[in-house]
């Protein structure tokens, strides 16, 4: 049930579970892509303001 949930979240590339269609390692890599921006652009932003 828990690969269920974090291959439907996009969470396997953190936690480890497999992939139930391989073919979504490109998804999961996008969503840490969008997350990692998502948390950096404020601080960027804020540097950048001052």
């Amino acid at each position: 049930m828990v690969s269920l949930l974090s291959h439907l979240a996009y969470l396997n590339n953190f936690t480890g579970a497999p992939y139930i269609n391989p073919v979504y390692w490109t998804l999961g890599i996008e969503f840490q892509f969008y997350l990692f921006v998502a948390l950096a652009f404020p601080v960027i932003v804020s540097k950048w303001g001052t």
